[in-house]
């Protein structure tokens, strides 16, 4: 009897404890067995504890999701001159070992990858071959790589689908099947756009539906073209009342962040829907294709346009860290020493 009073009296400090500390989860006390029956423990985050006919679940975060990461770049491609291969080797191979050292997850690509058009009739298929040559560390490293469509690939998409076809989910509308997907990474929903079946244009009612099904905390969507023109014109905003759509739609689907290329520099500005909610555009066009140059101030953008950070100077890549309902965003830059060093140059925590 007093090994018992002992043994409860423990129990009863073992129960105060726990419960201090936010372990107690009172919605189990339900499960708990009648004398004489057992339950299976099927929850690894619960520990049963049992005297006599009554048990108590304590719930423990044991799997709580740790902080993960991705990478977003694009314009990889070289300057078309003859003799090359259709690619940016030398920044794409320093870009690819850096997102190994990051540890990252998967890879965003939105879009020219590859010159295309090659003045030694150099085949999109072998572009495509050394851009994935380039790309080694990654793939070797296991990390996915997912790509999307630049205007540089459009003319080729049947060498397109070969080179990535499998690596693409293959859920996307009727007619664009392995260029515009999803997928579903922990707890985040991304969605992948091609802007090329119709051109400027994105898949509005495959769209919808996507974020009408997403259960997921975090959305990201990526293509090629900017939704919002910053250098080039060809871009969403050719059809402005398709794109605003688009943006709303997004927006209202609590989505934060679209990223693409097409412009060849860094580029993050903030742009509201049209019920305010705070999107930004994050140009990631710095992968390796030449430089482009665009003057901020003497741009006549849209009103709703509020640039936040620029460079135009500089090779780099984003990177994506989700810290359960934190996303931070830092856009790394390579300093331009001989051996790559990278520093981080823009930094951004999403509200």
């Amino acid at each position: 009897m007093r090994r018992s009073r002992v043994l409860s009296a423990t129990l009863i400090v073992l129960i105060f404890l726990l419960a201090a500390y936010g372990f107690w989860d009172n919605s189990a006390n339900d499960l708990a067995p009648t004398k004489g029956e057992t339950t299976p423990l099927t929850d690894p985050n619960k520990i049963v504890f049992t005297e006599g006919s009554n048990s108590q679940y304590f719930s423990q975060n044991i799997s709580e999701e740790k902080p993960w990461t991705f990478a977003v770049l694009g314009d990889t491609r070289s300057d078309g001159e003859s003799g090359n291969t259709g690619v940016n080797d030398v920044v794409i191979k320093a870009i690819a070992n850096d997102i190994v050292k990051d540890g990252c997850d998967f890879v965003l690509v939105p879009g020219d990858m590859i010159y295309g058009y090659s003045k030694d009739n150099l085949s999109a298929a072998k572009q495509f071959e050394n851009w994935k040559t380039s790309m080694n560390p990654i793939y070797n490293a296991g990390i996915k790589v997912y790509t999307i469509r630049g205007n540089h690939e459009s003319n080729c998409e049947d060498a397109y689908i070969q080179a990535f076809g499998a690596d693409n989910p293959d859920n996307g509308p009727k007619g664009e099947k392995d260029l515009t997907y999803s997928f579903t990474h922990k707890n985040a929903f991304l969605i992948g756009i091609d802007e090329y079946v119709n051109p400027h244009k994105v898949n509005q009612e495959w769209v919808d539906s996507q974020l009408e099904n997403n259960s997921q905390q975090h959305i990201f969507f990526f293509g090629h073209e900017p939704a919002f023109r910053v250098n080039h014109k060809d871009c969403l905003e050719v059809y402005p009342e398709n794109r605003d759509k688009f943006w709303d739609s997004i927006g209202n689907a609590g989505c934060q962040v679209y990223f693409c290329g097409h412009d060849h520099f860094y580029d993050r500005a903030c742009i509201q829907d049209d019920s305010g909610n705070e999107i930004h555009q994050i140009i990631v066009g710095s992968g390796g294709a030449p430089f482009m140059t665009w003057d901020p101030f003497k741009s006549k953008e849209n009103s709703r346009f509020k640039l936040e950070y620029h460079d135009q100077m500089d090779y780099g890549y984003s990177l994506v860290t989700v810290d359960g309902d934190m996303v931070n965003i830092e856009w790394k830059a390579w300093n331009g020493s001989s051996e790559p060093t990278w520093v981080t140059k823009d930094s951004y925590q999403l509200k």
